[in-house]
């Protein structure tokens, strides 16, 4: 007898093929209408009718090929995202994704992710000056900077780790690198 966490799983992949081939009946009797529309009653032949209907097919395969190759290869948005959770403040506005990494989350949603974002030398300065002094913060590296491996590696001049209350299987870092140029952005979820 398969295990629950089986059954559970088949479900939802009987879910999801539920909701595309909706999305996809949807998006069909859309197109359709919008050529309809269009026309104004002049009347819609029967070849523009499919025309339209695969129009449609084609912008939503479009979207779907979009956002799974978005879920796999994440933009430099999520990566500025994960910096302003670990570093609990917006990345400046001269920062920029140099390197970027991450595992694409399990059935448990354990993932890491690693970005090595570059600033301007005042926004660095700025940052390690306002982290060191952040109570929220403690010196040294979190497990998770040995997860994900960087490309190039730089020295370090300061490494920091916090702890998210009540996340205690949040492991989260930022190294200041001796560039003075570069920090790294280590989030793992265990």
């Amino acid at each position: 007898m398969p295990s629950l966490e089986i059954v559970l799983l088949a479900l939802v992949a009987l879910l999801a093929l539920l909701v595309i081939y909706v999305a996809f009946v949807i998006s069909g009797k859309m197109a359709t209408w919008l050529l309809s529309v269009y026309k104004r009653g002049r009347g819609v032949s029967p070849q523009q009718e499919n025309l339209a209907r695969r129009f449609g097919y084609a912008c939503l395969l479009v979207a779907i090929a979009y956002n799974a190759y978005a879920a796999v290869y994440p933009t430099d948005d999520f990566y500025l995202a994960e910096f302003k959770e670990v570093a609990l403040r917006d990345a400046p506005s001269s920062a920029k994704v140099a390197i970027k990494s991450s595992t694409y989350p399990d059935f448990h949603g354990d993932y890491c992710s690693f970005s090595r974002i570059e600033v301007s030398a005042e926004d660095f300065n700025l940052l390690l000056s306002a982290i060191s002094q952040d109570k929220r913060f403690s010196a040294g590296e979190s497990i998770s900077m040995a997860k994900i491996p960087p490309a190039a590696p730089l020295g370090s001049i300061a490494s920091f780790t916090r702890q998210e209350p009540g996340e205690e299987d949040h492991h989260l870092g930022l190294k200041f690198l001796s560039s003075r140029m570069h920090i790294e952005v280590n989030l793992c979820v265990t």
